[in-house]
C-alpha cells in the first residue's frame, strides 16, 4: 500500500477534480450568473473611473498612455459579450432543460467572469497619461514646424556651419528679404550646431527696428538661468557680461532681425578678446547693415525658393487636394503669385485649405491685382497674400483680435490673458456672458490665428499662452488696421535719444494705442485721440511730472485704460469723463487717493496689481457691475473697509492673496476692516485668491457656498509662499490647529487641489484624504511640514487609498517631520507612483533610509531630483531588505542629487545590520555594508546626471566612482 498510495493519490486528484468542475456547471448555474453580473458591474465602475481620468488628462493637454485605449476597447468588447450571454440566460430563466445547453452557457459564464476579473485588474493603471515634457514639445515643434529642408538651401546651411566651426570667424551674418525664412533657417542651424556639439549653449534674442535693451538682456539671461536684480540697463549689462566671461564653454549668441548698430557691451555681450569661445550670428534684411554696422566676418544670403520647392511647400500646407484636376491649374497660378517667399506661401495655403474652388479662383484674381504698398520694403505680393489670409478668417472676432495684436511693439511677446481683458473690455467678443467664457473664446480665436500662420506660438508659461507676430505680418496688420473703422492701432515709443513728445504722431482716429513714455517730461495737457477705445500707457516720467488733470478729456469713448509704473498721488480728475470705461488697470503704480474710481459705474474689471496702496476707498462698493477685482501683490494694502465686498455680487474673479487684515464679524461696528463672511455673498465666484491668517476669523461652511469655484489659491493660517511661478490653477495651504473648521467646502478644495501644502498638526489629520470610487486625484505637488504625528509616510495598511490619492503626484517635499522613521512601512510592493519626479527631505531626524530596494524599479523610475538635507540619522538612501543585491538599481532620469548634512551616511545603497543597544557603541566596527565603505558602487546606475552632486560629509567615503556616474562630486 505504501508503494501504491503515492501513485493513486495523484490519479484520484487529477480525475475527480475535473469531474467536479464539470458538474458544478450544471448545479451552480445561478451562482455563476450572479458572479458574472457582479464582476461586470465592478468592471463598469473601474472603466468609469479610468474614463474620468482620461477626460481630465485630455483637458490638461496630456498624452494618454498607449495601453489605456486598448484596455478600454477590450473592456467594451467583454462587457458586450457578457451582457449578451446574461440576456440569453435571462430569457431562459437561467435554467435550461437541455443539459448540454445548460452546461455550455454556465461554463461560458464562469470563463467570462474569469476574463472580466483579469481585465479589471489590468485597469488598475498607475497613470493614464503623462505631461508632455518640454523636450518633447520642442521636438514636436521641430518636426511639425513650417521649416522644410529645402535642397537649394543645403549648400548655404553647410557654409554657415563651416563658418561656425572656423576658429578665425567670430561674427556671421545671414541676410535676405523679409519673409524669406531667415529666422526659421537660423533656428535650424542652431539646432544642428548643438547636435554636432559645436557649442555648449545657444542663446537667442530678437533685436528688431526699435531695440529694447532690457528685453534683449532678459531673453539672453533667461537662457543662461540668470536673474537680474539691477534696475538700470548698465547694471544688467555688467552682470550679463560677467556671467558670459565666466563661462568656459563655447557659446553661440543669435541676434535676430538687426537694423542698426548697437554697442554690444551695452547689452552685456563680451568682445572677442574677452571671450574667444563666444560667436555671434546676426540676421538682417540688409547686407550693408551687417558689413558696415556690425562688421561681420562672413555673410550669407538666403534667397527665394526654387520653383519645385515653392510647389512642394504649398502642397504640404494646402493638402493633397492641389493635385486634383479641379484645383491643380488654379493652385499652380496661385503659387506663381506668391513670389517664392515661404511666409506668403504658408499663409495663402492655409487660408485656402478646405475651401471650395470658387474661393481659390477669387484668391487668384486678388493676387494678380495687388494693392500698392510702400512700407518697410514689404513686397506687394507678400502683402496681398497676408491680406488674403486675413480676409479668409472665419469670424469678425478673429479679424479684430488679429488687428488688435498689431498695437503691441515689434517682436513683443503677447500675453493671451491680456488679450482677453482688452478684447472683452472693447466689446469685440459676442455672445459671452462670463469672464471664463470670454477667456475660452480668446483661446479659440488665438488658436485659429496660429493655425492660419498669422500669429506665432511663443510659449506656455504658468498656465498662460504667449504669442507674437512676425514683423512682416505686423506691418501688414498695421496697414489693414489703418483702413479699418473698428481697430486702428498705434504703438508709440520714444527713440533712444528722444526726450520730447511727438504730438504729430499722436493725433488721429486711432482706436487702440500703446504709449511708452519712459523718460519723457513734457506731456500735453490733453491727449487728442477722440476715437480711442483702448489706451495702454506705460513708463516712468522724468522728474516729478504727473498726468495733467485734463489729460483724458478728449477720450470720452475709451473702454479700456491701462497705466503701468506711474506715480499718481491723485488720479487725474479727467477720469470722470470716461463714463464708458469697462476695464481699468493700474499696474505697479504709486497710488494714494483713488476715490475718483467710484464714478466709473460701468466698470467691470478693476486691477491694482502690484501697486502701492494702503487703503481701498469705501466708495468702491458703488461699482456694482464689477466682475473682476484684482488686488494681488498689493503688499502695502492694510485696509479694506467693511461692507464693500457684500455689494459686489457680480464678482466672478477676486484676487486678495496678499491681504491679511480680515477681522471677525463679531466686532460689528467696531471693525476697521472687512470680515471673511462678506465673501459668502459672492455666489458667482469662479476664481479666488485668498489669505486667511487664522481659522479663528473664518466662518463655518464658508467655502461650501462657492459652487462655481474652478481656480483657487487659498492659504489658511500661513502666508502665501512659493508661488513665484503659478504652474497650477488650484492651490491650497492649510495650517490649522484643529479640524473643527474642516467643513465640506474645505474637503472639496482638498480633493480638487493640484498643489497642496499641509503645515503643522493638520497634516496627519487630513492626509491621505478619502476619495470616493468615482473621484480622481488632481494632486501633483505635495508639501508636508512641521508635523510630529507622521511615523511612516506610506503605510501598507492604507496603500489602496494612498495609491489613488498620489497617482498623479510629481513633486513631494517633507520637512521637519521629527518623528518620521520610515518612508515606507508594511506591505507596499503593489504601490507605485510613476509620475513622481522630485523628492525632497529636510530635517527628518529619525529617518534612517529613504527607499527600499524592492520598490525602486517599479516605483521611482521617473525621478529627476533627490534632495536629502539635514537628516541626522540617515545611513543609506536605498536600504536592501535582505540577502544580496541582484539587479542594479537604475536611475534612468535622475538629473540632480543633493545629499547635505547627513553625518551618519555610510553608503548610497547598502544592507545595514540591525544592532542591539549594547552593540550600538561598536557600530563602526561591526556595521558593514556590501560596498566595503564606498559611498557609490556599481550596483547603482546614474544615467542622466547633468550637474555636480553636492555632498557635505567626510570625503573618505568617496574612494572611487562607478562608471555609471558621469558627473563631478562636490564635497
Amino acid at each position: 500500500m505504501d508503494i501504491i498510495s503515492p501513485v493513486v493519490g495523484p490519479i484520484v486528484e487529477y480525475t475527480l477534480k475535473p469531474i467536479g468542475r464539470q458538474l458544478s456547471y450544471l448545479f451552480f448555474i445561478r451562482q455563476h450568473i450572479q458572479n458574472l453580473e457582479s464582476q461586470v458591474e465592478l468592471l463598469k465602475n473601474t472603466k468609469e473611473s479610468v474614463v474620468n481620468k482620461v477626460n481630465e488628462a485630455i483637458r490638461n493637454a496630456e498624452k494618454i498612455e498607449s495601453g489605456v485605449q486598448s484596455w478600454l476597447t477590450k473592456v467594451d468588447s467583454i462587457i458586450e459579450r457578457s451582457e449578451t450571454l446574461l440576456k440569453n440566460l435571462s430569457e431562459q430563466g437561467g435554467l435550461c432543460l437541455n443539459l448540454v445547453q445548460r452546461h455550455q452557457l454556465s461554463r461560458k459564464a464562469v470563463k467570462l467572469a474569469e476574463e472580466v476579473v483579469v481585465i479589471k485588474i489590468e485597469g488598475n493603471f498607475d497613470k493614464v497619461s503623462s505631461p508632455v515634457a518640454l523636450s518633447e514639445v520642442e521636438s514636436s515643434k521641430a518636426k511639425n514646424s513650417d521649416f522644410v529642408d529645402f535642397e537649394s538651401r543645403k549648400p548655404t546651411i553647410d557654409k554657415i556651419i563651416a563658418a561656425l566651426m572656423d576658429d578665425n570667424v567670430h561674427t556671421i551674418g545671414v541676410y535676405g528679404m523679409g519673409g524669406v525664412g531667415k529666422t526659421m533657417l537660423v533656428q535650424e542651424i542652431s539646432k544642428l550646431a548643438m547636435e554636432q556639439k559645436l557649442f555648449d549653449e545657444v542663446i537667442t534674442s530678437t533685436v528688431s527696428q526699435t531695440p529694447d535693451l532690457r528685453r534683449i538682456q532678459g531673453q539672453l539671461g533667461d537662457k543662461l538661468g540668470l536673474r537680474f536684480e539691477q534696475e538700470t540697463e548698465e547694471g544688467r549689462a555688467l552682470k550679463l557680461l560677467n556671467r558670459l566671461k565666466m563661462e568656459r564653454q563655447k557659446i553661440l549668441i543669435v541676434l535676430d532681425d538687426v537694423w542698426k548698430q548697437i554697442d554690444l557691451e551695452k547689452i552685456g555681450i563680451p568682445s572677442i578678446e574677452d571671450h574667444s569661445g563666444c560667436k555671434i550670428l546676426f540676421t538682417s534684411r540688409d547686407n550693408d547693415v551687417l558689413f558696415n554696422d556690425w562688421r561681420t566676418y562672413k555673410n550669407f544670403e538666403i534667397k527665394f525658393l526654387q520653383e519645385d520647392e515653392t510647389w512642394n511647400l504649398f502642397r504640404k500646407m494646402a493638402g493633397e487636394i492641389v493635385e486634383t484636376s479641379d484645383f491643380k491649374s488654379i493652385a499652380v497660378e496661385i503659387v506663381r503669385e506668391c513670389a517664392h517667399l515661404p511666409i506668403a506661401i504658408t499663409t495663402i495655403a492655409r487660408a485656402l485649405r478646405n475651401k471650395p474652388a470658387s474661393i481659390w479662383k477669387d484668391a487668384l484674381i486678388q493676387l494678380r491685382n495687388p494693392v500698392f504698398v510702400n512700407i518697410r520694403e514689404i513686397n506687394k505680393k507678400v502683402y496681398s497674400s497676408l491680406k488674403l489670409s486675413y480676409d479668409y478668417l472665419d469670424s469678425e472676432e478673429a479679424k479684430s483680435l488679429f488687428l488688435l495684436c498689431s498695437m503691441f511693439p515689434e517682436d513683443y511677446i503677447i500675453d493671451c490673458q491680456v488679450l482677453h481683458v482688452y478684447a472683452m473690455g472693447m466689446g469685440l467678443l459676442h455672445g459671452v456672458e462670463s469672464v471664463a467664457q470670454a477667456r475660452n473664446r480668446i483661446t479659440k480665436l488665438v488658436d485659429d490665428l496660429i493655425s492660419s500662420s498669422l500669429l506665432l506660438k511663443e510659449s506656455n508659461v504658468d498656465l498662460v499662452m504667449y504669442v507674437k507676430m512676425h514683423d512682416i505680418v505686423r506691418d501688414v496688420a498695421i496697414i489693414i488696421a489703418s483702413k479699418d473703422d473698428r481697430i486702428f492701432t498705434l504703438s508709440y515709443s520714444k527713440g533712444l535719444l528722444d526726450e520730447s513728445w511727438d504730438e504729430k504722431k499722436l493725433v488721429g482716429k486711432h482706436t487702440a494705442v500703446c504709449l511708452n513714455v519712459k523718460g519723457l517730461h513734457n506731456l500735453p495737457q490733453k491727449l487728442m485721440l477722440p476715437k480711442v477705445q483702448l489706451l495702454v500707457f506705460c513708463g516712468t516720467l522724468l522728474g516729478e511730472h504727473e498726468l495733467p488733470g485734463t489729460f483724458f478729456e478728449e477720450m470720452k469713448g475709451m473702454r479700456v485704460l491701462e497705466i503701468r509704473s506711474m506715480k499718481m498721488p491723485l488720479l487725474s480728475p479727467s477720469l470722470y469723463s470716461l463714463t464708458n470705461l469697462q476695464s481699468l488697470h493700474l499696474f505697479d503704480c504709486e497710488l494714494e487717493n483713488i476715490d475718483v474710481i467710484c464714478e466709473l459705474n460701468k466698470l467691470e474689471n478693476l486691477s491694482l496689481k502690484g501697486s502701492h496702496i494702503i487703503q481701498i476707498p469705501a466708495t468702491i462698493s458703488q461699482l456694482t457691475q464689477l466682475k473682476v477685482l484684482d488686488l494681488s501683490e498689493c503688499y502695502a494694502l492694510k485696509v479694506i473697509p467693511p461692507n464693500i465686498l457684500v455689494n459686489l455680487t457680480k464678482l466672478e474673479e477676486l484676487y486678495l492673496l496678499n491681504f491679511d487684515g480680515w477681522e471677525s464679524e463679531e466686532l460689528n461696528q467696531g471693525r476697521r476692516n472687512a470680515s471673511i463672511s462678506e465673501l459668502s455673498y459672492l455666489s458667482q465666484l469662479c476664481a479666488l485668491a485668498l489669505h486667511i491668517p487664522s481659522e479663528k476669523v473664518m466662518p463655518k461652511e464658508l467655502f461650501s457656498r462657492f459652487f462655481n469655484l474652478e481656480k483657487f489659491e487659498i492659504f489658511i493660517g500661513r502666508k502665501p509662499v512659493g508661488l513665484h511661478k503659478r504652474k497650477f490653477s488650484r492651490v491650497l495651504c492649510l495650517k490649522m490647529e484643529t479640524t473643527n473648521s474642516m467643513d465640506k467646502g474645505i474637503n472639496m478644495l482638498l480633493k480638487r487641489s493640484e498643489r497642496l501644502h499641509l503645515v503643522g498638526s493638520i497634516g496627519a489629520r487630513v492626509f491621505p484624504f478619502e476619495l470616493n470610487e468615482n473621484e480622481s486625484s488632481y494632486l501633483k505637488y505635495l508639501y508636508i511640514n512641521y508635523n510630529s504625528n507622521f511615523q511612516h509616510f506610506i503605510h501598507g495598511q492604507n496603500k489602496t487609498n494612498l495609491q489613488k490619492v498620489l497617482s498623479n503626484m510629481e513633486r513631494l517635499e517633507l520637512s521637519y517631520l521629527e518623528n518620521l522613521e520610515s518612508f515606507f512601512h508594511g506591505d507596499i510592493k503593489d504601490i507605485s507612483f510613476n509620475n513622481l519626479k522630485v523628492i525632497k527631505l529636510l530635517s527628518c531626524n529619525k529617518l534612517g533610509s529613504l527607499f527600499l530596494d524592492s520598490n525602486m524599479n517599479g516605483m521611482l523610475l521617473h525621478l529627476e531630483r533627490i534632495n536629502i538635507t539635514d537628516c541626522e540619522k540617515v545611513k543609506t538612501v536605498i536600504l536592501m531588505e535582505s540577502g544580496n543585491p541582484s539587479d542594479p538599481v537604475e536611475f534612468t532620469n535622475l538629473k540632480r542629487l543633493r545629499l547635505n548634512g547627513l553625518p551618519q551616511l555610510q553608503s548610497f545603497y547598502s544592507k545595514i545590520e540591525q544592532l542591539s543597544p549594547d552593540q550600538e557603541a561598536e557600530k563602526d566596527e561591526r556595521s558593514r555594508n556590501f560596498n566595503d565603505g564606498l559611498l557609490f558602487n556599481e550596483q547603482v546606475c546614474f544615467l542622466n546626471i547633468n550637474s555636480p552632486i553636492a555632498l557635505t560629509f567626510n570625503s573618505e567615503y568617496v574612494r572611487s566612482l562607478p562608471s555609471t556616474l558621469p558627473c563631478l562630486i562636490k564635497v
